[in-house]
C-alpha cells in the first residue's frame, strides 16, 4: 500500500511538472489580442463603406491568432467564413515571385539573365530592348513596360492564355528605358508566368498548385473560377450611384500570374506564416530563408520600395489586390512577426482620393494599431465620409448636369427664332461650338484615360458611374452636331427667303 502511494505521488509530481511546462509554453506562444476591438472596427467600417462581406486573418510567428468571416458572401445571404474564397487581385504577384525564386533555387532560372534565355521568341516593338530585359527587371517592375499597356490587358475580355498575351506584345513599345525607373505593370508578372511555364514544363496553374498551394495546405485556394464557385466563391459587389450591387468580373486567365489567383482568409494566414518564418509552414519549406528574404527586400536601387510582389517599407511589407469588385490587403510587420490579411467582396474605384487616398485605409490602419497595441490613430484613419454621403453629392451633380443638358436641348428647339444672322453672332456661334462641342469633349475623351493611366473599357468596368463621365463628352458632341444641322438649315432657309424676296 505504501509502495502504491509513493508511485501515485511520483505520478502526481510528474503530471504537475508537465502541466507547468505546458502552461509555460502557452504563456510564451499565446498572444494577447483585443478581439472585441477588432470586431468593432471591422463591423463599423463595413457599415460605413457598404462592404457586404469580409474575411480577416491575423498571424503571429507560426500561429494563426485570429480568423473570422463577416457579413455575406453572395446575394443569397450565405455567411462569409474563413474558408470562403475571394479573388486576390494583385496579391497574385507575390505567389508568382515565390514560384520564380523556387526555380532560381533549383538552378533553373537566374535573376540577371535576359528573359530571352527562357523565352527565345519573346519580342517587343523595340528588338534591342527585348534582348536586355532580365528576370529581375520584371520582378522589380523596372522593365520599362507601361502600366497603361498592362491595364489594356486587364480590359481584354477575349479569354486569351498567358502565352497568347505574351506573344501579342511584339508590337508593344516600352514607356521607359529598361531598368531606368519603376513602373507598375501587369505585363511584367504575366511574362514571369510564361517563364514559369517554359522552365518548369507545366502550366502556370499546375505549378502553383503543386509547389505552393499543396505544401502550405491551402485547401481553399484555386486557379479555376468554376472550381472556386463550387467551393463558395464570394460574389463581388460594386456601388452604382451609391447602391451596392453584385457585379461580375470577367475571369482573365492570361492574368493569373498577376491578378486572378483565388484564396481564402484561412489559406492566406498559412501563406503569411510562410512569409514570416522564412519560407516554412508546419516544417514544410516552400523556399529557403534567404530566398524569402530576397522577396521582401528591394530588388534594385531604382525600385528601393518594391521587392518581388511586395511593397517593402521600413516597418512593414504590404500589397493590395484590387479588382473591379474585390479588395484584398496583406501585410507583414517587421521585427514583430505579425501578418494580417483582409479579404473583401466589394470595391469602389470612384472615391479613393476622397477617402484619404484609399477606400480601405482606415480599416487597414485600425487593424494594425490594434495588433500593435497602439492606441493612437493615424491621420489616414480619420475619414468619416460614407458611401452614402459621397454619392448623395455625386447624384446631386449628376441631376444638375442632366437638367442642364435638357435645358440646352429645349433651347435649341427655339434657336432659329432667336438667332440673328450677323457676322459677330456667327463668329461667336462658331467659337462656342469649337470650344464647348468639339475641343472640350475631345479633351475629355482622350484626357481621362491618360489622366488615370487606364483605357475607357477598364474605367467603365471599375467604375460603373463612369458611364456618366463618358456620356458628358458624347452628349456635348451630339449637341454640337445638332447645332451645326440647325445652323445649316437656318442658312438654307434664310437663303431661300432672300431669293424669293
Amino acid at each position: 500500500m505504501i509502495k502504491s502511494a509513493k508511485i501515485l505521488c511520483l505520478c502526481l509530481v510528474l503530471v504537475t511538472m508537465f502541466l507547468g511546462m505546458a502552461t509555460s509554453v502557452m504563456a510564451e506562444t499565446t498572444v494577447a489580442l483585443d478581439t472585441k476591438k477588432i470586431d468593432e472596427v471591422i463591423n463599423s467600417e463595413m457599415q460605413r463603406l457598404g462592404i457586404p462581406g469580409a474575411s480577416v486573418a491575423i498571424v503571429n510567428k507560426d500561429q494563426i491568432v485570429y480568423l473570422k468571416g463577416y457579413g455575406k458572401a453572395n446575394p443569397d445571404g450565405t455567411p462569409v467564413t474563413p474558408q470562403t474564397p475571394f479573388l486576390l487581385g494583385s496579391i497574385s504577384k507575390s505567389f508568382t515571385a515565390v514560384a520564380i525564386m523556387q526555380l532560381v533555387e533549383q538552378g533553373k532560372v537566374k535573376l540577371d539573365l535576359p528573359i530571352q534565355q527562357y523565352l527565345p521568341w519573346f519580342q517587343l516593338a523595340d528588338k534591342e530592348a527585348s534582348k536586355i530585359i532580365t528576370v529581375r527587371h520584371l520582378l522589380s517592375q523596372t522593365s520599362g513596360l507601361s502600366g497603361y499597356d498592362g491595364r489594356i490587358l486587364l480590359a481584354d475580355k477575349s479569354g486569351i492564355s498567358i502565352t497568347e498575351a505574351v506573344r501579342k506584345l511584339n508590337t508593344t513599345n516600352l514607356n521607359k528605358p529598361v531598368g531606368a525607373a519603376f513602373e507598375y505593370s501587369e505585363l511584367n508578372y504575366v511574362i514571369l508566368g510564361e517563364i514559369i511555364q517554359s522552365v518548369s514544363g507545366v502550366p502556370y496553374e499546375t505549378y502553383i498548385q503543386k509547389n505552393i498551394f499543396e505544401p502550405l495546405e491551402m485547401n481553399h485556394s484555386f486557379y479555376s473560377e468554376s472550381e472556386a464557385k463550387k467551393n463558395g466563391l464570394a460574389t463581388g459587389y460594386q456601388s452604382v450611384f451609391g447602391f451596392i450591387r453584385p457585379t461580375y468580373v470577367p475571369f482573365r486567365k492570361a492574368l493569373l500570374p498577376s491578378g486572378f489567383l483565388i484564396s481564402s482568409g484561412e489559406d492566406m494566414a498559412k501563406y503569411l506564416i510562410a512569409n514570416i518564418t522564412g519560407g516554412t509552414f508546419k516544417n514544410k519549406a516552400i523556399l529557403s530563408t534567404d530566398g524569402m528574404k530576397q522577396i521582401h527586400s528591394p530588388s534594385t536601387q531604382v525600385a528601393n520600395f518594391y521587392g518581388m510582389g511586395w511593397f517593402v517599407y521600413g516597418s512593414s511589407d504590404t500589397h493590395d489586390g484590387d479588382l473591379e469588385n474585390y479588395h484584398v490587403h496583406m501585410e507583414t510587420i517587421k521585427n514583430k512577426d505579425w501578418g494580417i490579411a483582409l479579404l473583401t467582396n466589394f470595391n469602389d474605384h470612384a472615391i479613393p482620393s476622397l477617402l484619404n487616398e484609399g477606400v480601405y485605409n482606415k480599416l487597414h490602419n485600425s487593424i494594425v494599431n490594434i495588433v500593435l497595441n497602439n492606441n493612437t490613430t493615424s491621420e489616414g484613419s480619420q475619414s468619416s465620409l460614407t458611401i452614402g454621403k459621397f454619392y448623395l453629392n455625386f447624384n446631386i451633380v449628376f441631376i444638375l448636369i442632366t437638367i442642364a443638358f435638357i435645358v440646352c436641348i429645349l433651347r435649341l428647339l427655339s434657336w432659329k427664332r432667336r438667332f440673328k444672322l450677323k457676322p459677330t453672332k456667327i463668329i461667336f456661334f462658331a467659337l462656342r461650338l469649337c470650344i464647348f462641342n468639339v475641343l472640350i469633349p475631345i479633351v475629355l475623351l482622350k484626357g481621362i484615360p491618360i489622366a488615370f493611366f487606364t483605357p475607357w473599357p477598364l474605367i467603365l468596368m471599375n467604375v460603373p458611374t463612369a458611364y456618366f463621365l463618358l456620356a458628358i463628352p458624347i452628349a456635348l458632341l451630339l449637341l454640337g452636331l445638332f447645332k451645326v444641322i440647325l445652323f445649316v438649315s437656318f442658312m438654307i432657309s434664310n437663303k431661300k427667303s432672300s431669293v424669293n424676296a
